[in-house]
């Protein structure tokens, strides 16, 4: 151990909730670093840890939460003691009223039994509605979800009392760790002023995660310098995963060798039993059926063509796969090893060790390997997966399907004693890259902001905000989103499930730091209070009425806390509507409202009754905006009119033109459906879609979308097909004769690259508010088109004339000009360089510069060059996830 980290550090803290026993890796590993780096340690274990082992090391099992599929957004729902009496209740009259063997149901006794039963349920109705009239009396407080990580983190680091002068490190992936310990920074509201330092083994692609398409580029500000500790530093156990990193967005985390344990033991002998068999190791427990199937695909490759191996298998993997009965191979089963050391021994006796995973490990080194190194057991593993950036000779490696898997086994026997298998190359040691000064970033007082957001899940509304997250991070901030949700909170499950699905949409492509979706807690006092307003007409606007509904979503009490012992900048409100909300919870010393359109102008076309009342409703919603420090618009046209009653204090900041990563890419749009909606009738659905169309229920695009289908597809050839994507498809009616020819696909979870399986987008707005950003993701992608000039209302004429973007405003235009570029490629082509001349005028850099001028200065002020090359690589290269 270096001396430089004896003196640095007192103590190691390991976080491990993966750790439940000292029979697997993570407990070897866990111990392998306390023994390295020569220092007490502390280890919070899952709860359930099974303490029988070697040498125990100081465990504190504390945590219950799975790294690997957090659900902590989703333990926000504890069914009450009510409740869970109702469930019993339901459950056992269910019973009652089945056959069963005492009595059957249409016996005396069972007619008995069913009368009872209607008698208890009409009785049950007095305690359930005195409940309903205590929830209505006091309400059902915060809908804040409960994250299960950081409350668990936060009592442990306070038990172990974690400080100043100690090493945390936690083994972990990139994703959604690092989400709860933003959360810790809330829960705990300090600093603990020591270092941390993540070990990161796998790519997050890998698991049940919301951040998929989340970039290792906004690591550094987003994260890193945002977490409760004094600084931070990530590295990885492995060079692909690092490379990765580097190629998808320019981070790199340093690669850190693997843990020499047992250092006190030393080193078992290999000792292999000659009994004329190749003995195969084949380790692990596997999660999914996927690893089972592949399991069972290379036994039969190696089965049909050795006759001579013995493979060693966990009974209770054995337990799970369909063995092949031919062949001379024969198979062993063994069960749990207890203990660092003896699990070693255990490995020394056999010739080899194939790992059966395939490509979704390309970024993950297995811990066995590690393990394998140091006792020199030759690794048979799939090519493209991590584990083969280890080995000294290719031809221990398969390919897919487990090509050459016969040839590798002998291979890799042949080195069973010769100590070749690996190559000489090690990383640094976990002590050198602690002293390493490179990668460690210090963590950071920000100045706090707090978006005020809807709870829209994905519409063009929320590209916007992502994007003003983005700015505000880059600008320094340490950024709190909550987003308000118009409906009441019923302590229902399904109500839970969609907060984590509003949460994992609107984080998906910016991330996030702290994050709440509150619901309104209605309680009787406030129902009576706003209904002696409204008899009273004390309500000037119907938007005064939704400014009262949001102050009725209630924070919880740990971000009330945090908002009193902290200094709040900013307030960005996202829609006039949650201005109620805002003024009422968030000390902020500056407001801004981020306006999107005018509202009343979107709000006539789901209550044409307000016509009557336009000039009030618009003067309600321009005061409201005037008593703002900033208003800022996307639409030119509504942000001089706003600009005549607030002044110099209106700005418009167009959005940035840009495309986001793609998740996933499919090879036939049958496979994309197939996998992201709930569409069935593949039988008449072409490869290639002449026309698609993206467009929700909004009023504003039901009309858009029927004024196209009855004026415009009409006047197109009959051969001509039509996508319709989206919930529009619910709210309109399709003509007969379009059978064949246009395809209701419904809501798609994931649009993927959906664009490449049609020729030419739709664009037929000739109604809506603000700026349709649709369009903008359309030009980003650089697709065909054919738009309305409202469509295209986001740029100005001369833009527009300029770079020969022309729109298409009479329903024969617009058919002739479809046609023409159905016919003709070339027509496009011929457009594309005026097209990415508007784009570029609409950069990140703009972007972020008009922002400048609006947000308060922060002490921190960085290039943004850095961050927005990272962005431009993250748009433009796709995960391989």
């Amino acid at each position: 151990m270096s001396q430089g980290v004896k003196e640095r550090y007192g103590r190691i803290v390991i976080v491990d909730p993966q750790l439940k026993d000292c029979k697997g890796h993570n407990y070897r590993y866990a111990k392998g670093i306390a023994e390295e780096l020569g220092l007490p340690a502390v280890v919070l274990s899952h709860r359930n840890f099974d303490g029988e082992g070697d040498n125990d090391i100081d465990v504190r099992p504390c945590l219950s939460f799975d790294q690997y599929n957090n659900s902590a957004f989703k333990d926000g729902y504890r069914p009450s003691f009510f409740e869970k009496l109702t469930r019993f209740k339901d459950h056992v009259f269910t019973r009652l009223k089945q056959d069963n063997g005492i009595w059957e149901k249409k016996s005396p006794l069972g007619t008995l039994v069913n009368i009872a039963v209607a008698v208890g349920n009409f009785l049950w109705f007095f305690p359930a509605l005195f409940h309903q009239l205590y929830l209505l009396t006091f309400g059902r407080g915060t809908s804040a979800h409960t994250d299960l990580a950081a409350m668990e983190l936060q009592a442990a680091f306070e038990r172990v009392g974690l400080r100043q002068g100690d090493l945390l490190v936690m083994q972990t992936m990139l994703w959604p760790t690092f989400e709860s310990l933003l959360e810790l920074k809330i829960q705990a509201n300090k600093n603990y002023g020591c270092d941390a330092l993540f070990i990161v083994h796998e790519d997050w692609t890998i698991y049940n995660t919301m951040y998929a398409r989340f970039s290792p580029a906004k690591l550094e500000k987003r994260v890193l310098e945002s977490l409760p500790f004094r600084r931070a530093k990530i590295v990885s156990t492995n060079k692909p995963l690092s490379d990765y990193c580097q190629e998808w967005c320019g981070y790199y985390p340093q690669v850190v060798n693997e843990i020499s344990f047992p250092l006190a033991e030393g080193l078992p002998h290999r000792n292999i039993d000659d009994n004329g068999k190749r003995k195969v190791l084949i380790p692990g427990v596997y999660r999914g059926d996927k690893n089972f199937e592949s399991l069972e695909q290379l036994i039969a490759k190696v089965t049909a063509e050795e006759s001579d191996v013995e493979f060693c298998i966990h009974e209770s993997v054995m337990a799970r796969v369909q063995l092949p009965s031919q062949g001379g191979c024969t198979y062993a089963a063994y069960s749990s090893v207890n203990g660092a050391y003896a699990w070693l021994e255990f490995l020394s006796q056999f010739h080899l060790i194939l790992i059966p995973y395939g490509q979704e490990y390309r970024h993950r080194i297995s811990g066995i390997v590690h393990e394998a190194r140091l006792l020199n057991i030759p690794v048979v593993c799939h090519s493209g997966i991590a584990d083969a950036s280890l080995l000294a000779d290719e031809r221990c490696t398969y390919g897919n399907d487990g090509e050459r898997i016969a040839e590798a086994i002998q291979i890799a026997a042949s080195q069973a004693t010769n100590g070749t298998a690996f190559k000489p190359e090690r990383a640094p040691a976990i002590d050198e890259v602690l002293l390493d000064k490179t990668g460690w970033v210090e963590g950071r007082e920000k100045p706090i902001a707090v978006q005020v957001k809807p709870a829209w899940t994905r519409c063009g509304t929320s590209v916007v905000l992502d994007t003003q997250m983005d700015c505000l991070v880059e600008q320094g901030y340490f950024v709190i989103e909550i987003y308000l949700k118009t409906e009441p909170w019923l302590l229902r499950q399904d109500q839970v499930d969609n907060c984590y699905q509003v949460m994992r949409a609107g984080r998906e492509f910016s991330g996030g730091m702290a994050v709440r979706v509150l619901l309104k807690n209605v309680t009787l006092a406030r129902l009576l209070s706003y209904m002696y307003r409204l008899a009273r007409k004390r309500i000037r606007a119907f938007f005064e009425r939704e400014n009262i509904h949001s102050t009725w979503c209630d924070p919880d009490v740990e971000l009330v806390d945090y908002f009193k012992k902290n200094r709040i900048e900013l307030a960005l409100v996202n829609h006039i509507f949650n201005d109620g909300f805002a003024r009422k919870n968030i000390p902020a010393q500056k407001f801004i409202c981020e306006t999107h359109d005018v509202q009343i102008n979107q709000l006539l076309l789901r209550r044409p009754e307000l016509k009557d009342r336009y000039d009030s409703e618009l003067d309600y919603e321009l005061q409201l905006l005037k008593s703002y420090d900033a208003v800022v618009n996307l639409n030119r046209i509504e942000h001089k009119m706003i600009q005549q009653v607030v002044g110099e204090k209106a700005h418009f900041i167009p959005p940035p033109i840009k495309s986001r990563p793609m998740k996933r890419r499919y090879r036939s749009i049958q496979a994309l459906l197939e996998n992201e909606s709930q569409f069935t009738d593949f039988l008449s659905l072409p490869d290639r879609l002449d026309l698609l169309i993206i467009a929700d229920g909004h009023p504003a695009n039901i009309k858009s979308v029927e004024g196209f289908l009855n004026d415009v597809f009409p006047e197109l050839q009959q051969g001509i097909t039509l996508g319709l994507v989206g919930t529009i498809g619910k709210h309109i009616k399709l003509p007969r004769e379009s059978k064949g020819r246009i395809f209701v696909f419904g809501y798609v979870e994931n649009l993927a690259n959906i664009y490449d399986f049609t020729k030419v987008m739709v664009l037929p707005d000739i109604a809506g508010e603000g700026i349709p950003i649709k369009t903008n993701e359309v030009l980003a992608l650089g697709v065909p088109f054919v738009a309305t000039s409202h469509a295209l209302r986001a740029f100005s004429g001369d833009e527009l004339r300029t770079n020969g973007v022309l729109s298409a405003d009479t329903p024969a235009c617009f058919a002739r000009k479809l046609t023409a570029l159905l016919r003709d490629t070339s027509i496009w082509k011929a457009q594309r360089e005026g097209i990415n001349r508007l784009t570029g005028v609409y950069s990140w850099a703009r972007y972020m510069e008009g922002w400048k001028t609006v947000l308060p200065a922060t002490a921190e002020k960085k290039s943004i060059s850095r961050s927005e090359m990272f962005i431009k690589k993250e748009s433009n290269l796709e995960s391989q996830g």
